[in-house]
């Protein structure tokens, strides 16, 4: 079954363990689009570097009095419940993500259909979805891989739509999350014509060689 056929929520953090999370960002795929899009600020969990806000842009008074991301258990959780979770390079976001809440809620294992599991993952990986195709030669930087594949134009589009206007370029959450989301969008077909499958899109999402044959097996049976 094509991957477009499962919501595929495209997940992006800024922050890190120390300040906690500053802002997410979350695109929802179904059907080859767009469907629905999350973003905003966070409370800090503790002190933001002049070294990271120099990379994000955000210091402690653009958050100062916004709700702690501690709060969007209920979207998180449900985001889990009905697809699966898409990241560049989510082992960041991933980690992120459990440092608040360790386990979601008992949601579907949509590489094993009709089987349930308490994990947020397996993740849809394009950092490693790219290497594994050879397309990241030089550089799997979200940025380098976007102008790779000729989609600086669609992603400003995108941007104007969707994002604040203070947060619409590189290390905003809600733009990295649509940059994510069009690098998954443009891969599209295999080299064989067919229609990407999920198990695939998964399988793909580790340069584990271990992994990945748990994953194809997963897949299988």
């Amino acid at each position: 079954m094509s991957w477009m056929k499962t919501p595929v929520h495209v997940i992006d953090f800024e922050g890190n363990r120390q300040s906690g999370i500053l802002e997410y960002g979350v695109v929802t795929l179904l059907h080859g689009g767009i469907v629905s899009t999350h973003t905003r600020l966070c409370g800090s969990a503790g002190r933001i570097s002049a070294i990271d806000a120099n990379v994000h842009g955000i210091r402690e008074k653009d958050v100062k009095g916004c709700n702690a991301f501690s709060v969007e258990w209920e979207l998180f959780a449900t985001l889990r419940e009905s697809g699966v979770l898409a990241g560049h390079f989510a082992a960041t976001e991933n980690g992120l993500l459990k440092s608040v809440w360790p386990y979601p809620r008992i949601s579907p294992d949509f590489l094993s259909p009709g089987r349930e599991i308490a994990d947020w993952g397996p993740w849809i990986d394009t950092g490693y979805i790219f290497r594994e195709m050879g397309l990241a030669e030089g550089s799997a930087k979200l940025e380098d891989l976007i102008m790779k594949m000729g989609l600086g134009g669609n992603l400003e589009d995108l941007a104007n739509e969707y994002c604040p206007k203070d947060r619409a370029g590189f290390h905003s959450a809600l733009y990295d999350a649509i940059a994510t989301a069009l690098l998954l969008l443009s891969i599209g077909q295999n080299g064989e014509g067919e229609a990407v499958s999920l198990g695939w899109m998964i399988e793909m999402s580790t340069a584990d060689p271990e992994k990945k044959e748990e994953r194809r097996q997963g897949r299988l049976f």
